[in-house]
Protein backbone atom coordinates (compact mmCIF):
# COMPACT_ATOMS: atom_id res chain seq x y z
CA UNK A 1 0.00 0.00 0.00
CA UNK A 2 1.23 3.49 -0.74
CA UNK A 3 0.74 4.72 2.83
CA UNK A 4 2.91 1.93 4.27
CA UNK A 5 0.05 0.50 6.33
CA UNK A 6 -2.04 -2.36 4.98
CA UNK A 7 -4.63 -4.63 6.61
CA UNK A 8 -4.15 -8.35 6.95
CA UNK A 9 -6.63 -10.23 4.73
CA UNK A 10 -9.93 -9.09 6.33
CA UNK A 11 -11.00 -5.47 6.71
CA UNK A 12 -11.38 -5.77 10.51
CA UNK A 13 -8.13 -7.64 11.18
CA UNK A 14 -6.10 -6.36 14.13
CA UNK A 15 -2.67 -7.03 12.63
CA UNK A 16 -0.83 -3.98 11.24
CA UNK A 17 1.88 -4.41 8.64
CA UNK A 18 4.27 -1.45 8.35
CA UNK A 19 6.71 -0.92 5.48
CA UNK A 20 10.19 0.48 6.13
CA UNK A 21 10.00 3.93 7.84
CA UNK A 22 6.19 3.84 7.94
CA UNK A 23 4.65 5.23 11.14
CA UNK A 24 1.39 4.31 12.84
CA UNK A 25 0.15 6.72 15.52
CA UNK A 26 -2.75 7.01 17.92
CA UNK A 27 -3.07 10.57 19.19
CA UNK A 28 -4.88 12.16 22.13
CA UNK A 29 -4.99 9.08 24.38
CA UNK A 30 -6.46 10.35 27.66
CA UNK A 31 -4.11 9.37 30.48
CA UNK A 32 -3.79 10.40 34.10
CA UNK A 33 -0.58 10.24 36.08
CA UNK A 34 0.10 6.71 37.32
CA UNK A 35 1.69 3.40 36.40
CA UNK A 36 0.68 1.52 33.25
CA UNK A 37 1.37 -1.84 31.61
CA UNK A 38 1.97 -1.55 27.86
CA UNK A 39 1.88 -4.75 25.84
CA UNK A 40 2.00 -5.69 22.16
CA UNK A 41 3.08 -8.49 19.83
CA UNK A 42 5.57 -7.71 17.07
CA UNK A 43 7.73 -9.21 14.36
CA UNK A 44 10.49 -7.22 12.70
CA UNK A 45 12.38 -4.17 13.87
CA UNK A 46 10.46 -1.13 15.03
CA UNK A 47 10.59 1.72 17.50
CA UNK A 48 7.73 2.85 19.69
CA UNK A 49 7.25 6.02 21.69
CA UNK A 50 4.74 7.59 24.07
CA UNK A 51 4.75 11.40 24.22
CA UNK A 52 3.00 12.96 27.24
CA UNK A 53 1.21 16.35 27.13
CA UNK A 54 -0.25 18.65 29.79
CA UNK A 55 -3.54 20.59 29.52
CA UNK A 56 -1.81 23.28 27.39
CA UNK A 57 -0.53 20.71 24.88
CA UNK A 58 3.06 21.13 26.10
CA UNK A 59 5.24 18.03 25.98
CA UNK A 60 6.16 17.10 29.56
CA UNK A 61 7.83 13.74 28.92
CA UNK A 62 8.24 10.70 26.72
CA UNK A 63 8.95 7.00 27.03
CA UNK A 64 9.88 4.51 24.33
CA UNK A 65 12.10 1.72 23.14
CA UNK A 66 12.57 -0.62 20.21
CA UNK A 67 12.40 -4.21 19.11
CA UNK A 68 15.56 -5.46 17.48
CA UNK A 69 17.25 -8.70 16.64
CA UNK A 70 15.97 -11.94 15.27
CA UNK A 71 12.38 -12.54 16.34
CA UNK A 72 10.97 -15.98 15.68
CA UNK A 73 7.42 -15.20 14.65
CA UNK A 74 5.34 -12.74 16.62
CA UNK A 75 6.96 -12.01 20.00
CA UNK A 76 5.22 -10.42 22.98
CA UNK A 77 6.70 -7.25 24.48
CA UNK A 78 5.65 -5.91 27.90
CA UNK A 79 6.73 -2.68 29.55
CA UNK A 80 5.70 -0.90 32.73
CA UNK A 81 6.09 2.85 32.91
CA UNK A 82 4.94 5.80 34.98
CA UNK A 83 3.05 8.68 33.37
CA UNK A 84 4.34 12.04 34.67
CA UNK A 85 2.21 14.17 36.99
CA UNK A 86 0.30 16.78 35.00
CA UNK A 87 -0.28 14.54 31.98
CA UNK A 88 -3.71 14.77 30.37
CA UNK A 89 -3.10 13.16 26.97
CA UNK A 90 -0.52 11.06 25.19
CA UNK A 91 0.40 10.02 21.67
CA UNK A 92 1.65 6.52 20.84
CA UNK A 93 3.69 5.95 17.69
CA UNK A 94 5.21 2.85 16.10
CA UNK A 95 7.80 3.25 13.31
CA UNK A 96 9.13 0.34 11.23
CA UNK A 97 12.93 0.22 11.06
CA UNK A 98 13.06 -2.95 8.94
CA UNK A 99 11.55 -3.72 5.54
CA UNK A 100 8.41 -5.11 7.16
CA UNK A 101 7.22 -4.92 10.75
CA UNK A 102 4.08 -6.53 12.13
CA UNK A 103 2.20 -5.24 15.19
CA UNK A 104 -0.72 -6.98 16.89
CA UNK A 105 -2.79 -6.90 20.08
CA UNK A 106 -1.61 -3.55 21.47
CA UNK A 107 -2.92 -2.86 24.98
CA UNK A 108 -2.43 -0.23 27.65
CA UNK A 109 -3.68 -0.97 31.15
CA UNK A 110 -3.57 1.18 34.29
CA UNK A 111 -2.16 -0.81 37.18
CA UNK A 112 -2.19 -0.18 40.88
CA UNK A 113 1.04 -0.62 42.73
CA UNK A 114 0.65 -1.99 46.21
CA UNK A 115 3.02 -1.83 49.11
CA UNK A 116 5.20 -4.89 49.48
CA UNK A 117 4.58 -6.53 52.85
CA UNK A 118 7.64 -7.18 54.98
CA UNK A 119 9.14 -10.61 54.47
CA UNK A 120 8.42 -13.19 57.14
CA UNK A 121 11.37 -14.67 59.01
CA UNK A 122 12.84 -17.71 57.27
CA UNK A 123 11.62 -20.02 60.05
CA UNK A 124 7.96 -19.17 59.39
CA UNK A 125 6.32 -21.34 56.75
CA UNK A 126 3.61 -19.19 55.21
CA UNK A 127 1.48 -20.05 52.21
CA UNK A 128 0.59 -17.11 50.00
CA UNK A 129 -2.46 -17.47 47.79
CA UNK A 130 -2.48 -15.00 44.90
CA UNK A 131 -5.56 -12.87 44.44
CA UNK A 132 -5.90 -11.64 40.86
CA UNK A 133 -8.10 -8.74 39.88
CA UNK A 134 -8.66 -7.36 36.47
Amino acid sequence: ATDGLSPQIAANAQLAILALNATMTQADIELAAGTYEFSFWAKGDLTWDFTFYDTNGTIIGSFGSSTAGVLLGLTQFNEQFTVPTGTTTSDLSFTATSTSALIDLVSLTAIELCDTPPEAPASDDQTINPSFTG
